[in-house]
């Protein structure tokens, strides 16, 4: 009777099939699989294009036929059967059980009018018990499920919005101020608060999109120049971000720069901490790789030279240890599940080769807990799998590097084609990303270097993808937007571009911002400080 124990209601036998059930000894032959049905049909939107053919996004590689991943030769296929039985908790595969019983010999059927009876009883009393298994799986107070509703999976109140943050206090005397894009947003509790057009941050309600409260960056503008705010990163309700007040003085410009706590749902302020004071000092801007936060707090760069860097206390702000930066020329600060590291790289000299140190940062001295020298200039791209995975900046025949955090074995992995010199590298969901600004996109597995599979997303100047288990998203600044199936590549959804929100200017925005998805509700950064909301269930 284990079919009539399916948490799905479509997926258990209604009484005339469990009466067949029982009388032949195996399941209705014509009911579908647990967990299948037909698709949900997608629904349309006003103004929608329709579904648009990818174009050849790596002219230069060989082409593959679109819409089908790429399966690796047949050692590979061997060594990822081998990752997954090491990944299992005995190690061993495991047989599949028969989900249904072997049928009754036909002596052992009922017969005549005293089988049937029996057979009733059966049907009675299972029904009965399946009546009160549900009843007792759903705790009192609970919704109960829909048998025709599909779940979803967004935030309470939410409903389709499209808004834009006011302008600064005096941002239109600051050039640029009236025509920069937004650079990040972080969704924090119910709220998503964003950075950059002269903004140090601005909060939209997840639901309403309501704008509640916004900050300049530079809170005496002068018209000397300006400055596009960035996040430095989120925790326990509050928001990390920057002031950069820049003033003339008699003898020249005056630079300082002032890390905030932020309350994410309010804009209060916790708390403050000047990082540096000077023309050396360093702008604690997160996308810039000179500041991130982690559990401890923030670790920024620090000092009037910018030639320190501090962790300021999560909660209070409190500078808790402080160290000198390596004489490197290009250190950057970054995080990879929940731990800071300095990454610090040497440009190559011509007929020599760069190197970069990868270091973790202890957040209790500030030391380094351990250092991993990489060949090339790498960049971190992100945790995946218990291993970091950075990538080349400058040569692309160099394939992923991979450094276990644990035991700091470092692997190279070759890529099946060198990625082109014009493509940013992204790792979401476990998924490296090659992008290019026309719009080509390349996954390629970071455990063996394969191409997973090509495509081209349709969206000019695309920014950083975001990603579900089933679809990857990409938007331009103007906020076009593609959803490409996750396993395929192959274009699933569209929506164009915007106006509402006003043109940016394309010297100032290359690319559009990072995406920000709470379950189903995508959130798109566009124009001038504006923001639109989807349920990716309408793409």
């Amino acid at each position: 009777m284990r079919l009539c124990l399916e948490k799905q209601q479509k997926s258990r036998p209604a009484a005339d099939e469990l009466f067949a059930l029982l009388r032949e000894g195996g399941p209705p032959g014509d009911r579908p699989p647990s967990g299948t049905g037909s698709p949900r049909p997608p629904r349309s939107w006003p103004g929608a294009r329709p579904t648009e053919p990818a174009v050849t996004a790596w002219p230069d590689a060989p082409s593959t036929e679109r819409g089908e991943a790429q399966l690796p030769p047949p050692a590979e296929q061997d060594e990822e059967r081998r990752h997954r039985l090491d990944r299992t908790p005995t190690g061993r595969n495991e047989p599949a059980s028969d989900p249904v019983g072997t049928p009754a010999p036909e002596a052992e059927r009922p017969r005549g009018r005293r089988g049937l009876l029996l057979v009733g009883a059966a049907v009675a009393a299972v029904l009965a018990a399946i009546v009160t298994t549900t009843v007792a799986l759903i705790p009192d107070g609970e919704p109960r499920p829909s048998a025709t509703a599909a779940p979803s999976d967004l935030p309470e109140g939410w409903k389709p919005w499209a808004t834009a943050a006011k302008a600064p206090k005096g941002s239109e005397r600051i050039l640029g101020g009236t025509d920069t894009a937004l650079t990040g947003c972080a969704a924090v509790d119910a709220s998503l608060v964003c950075a950059g057009s002269d903004l140090m941050a601005t909060r939209f309600g997840l639901a309403d999109g309501r704008n509640t409260w916004g900050r300049p960056v530079d809170p005496t503008p002068d018209g000397a120049s300006g400055d596009g705010g960035a996040l430095i990163g989120t925790g326990d309700s509050r928001v990390y971000t920057y002031e950069a007040d820049e003033r003339d003085s008699g003898n020249g410009p005056r630079f300082s720069y002032t890390v905030y706590a932020l309350a994410a749902g309010t804009g209060k302020v916790l708390w403050r901490t000047g990082t540096g004071t000077g023309e050396m000092a360093s702008v604690p801007d997160g996308t810039q790789g000179a500041a991130t936060a982690v559990p401890e707090g923030v670790v920024t760069f620090y000092g009037s030279q910018g030639d320190q860097y501090a962790l300021l206390d999560a909660k209070t702000g409190d500078v808790r240890w402080r160290q000198p930066k390596p004489d490197l020329p290009d250190c950057l600060l970054r995080s990879a599940a929940d731990r800071a590291y300095l990454v610090c790289a040497t440009v190559p000299d011509e007929g020599k080769t760069g190197r970069t140190t990868v270091s973790q940062i202890d957040p209790a001295t500030g030391k380094a807990r351990w250092t991993v020298e990489v060949g090339g200039t790498a960049h971190l791209l992100g945790q995946h799998d218990g291993r970091l995975v950075l990538a080349d900046t400058l040569d692309t025949d160099r394939g992923l590097t991979l450094i276990d955090a644990a035991s700091h074995v470092l692997t190279v992995r070759r890529l099946a084609q060198p990625r082109p010199a014009d493509a940013d590298a992204h790792l979401v969901r476990g998924t490296v990303y090659f992008t290019r600004g026309s719009g080509g996109v390349r996954a390629v597995s970071p455990r063996t270097g394969r191409t997973l599979w090509e495509s081209n997303s349709s969206v000019e100047q695309q920014g950083p993808p975001t990603a579900s288990a089933t679809h990857v998203y990409f938007a331009s600044p103007s906020g076009r937007l593609a959803a490409l199936n996750a396993h395929t590549g192959k274009i699933e959804g569209t929506r164009s571009g915007r106006d509402d929100g006003g043109r940016v200017n394309s010297m100032l925005a290359t690319a559009g911002a990072p995406l920000v998805l709470v379950g189903d509700a995508l959130y798109v950064p566009y124009g001038v400080r504006s923001v639109y909301t989807v349920d990716v269930r309408d793409l």
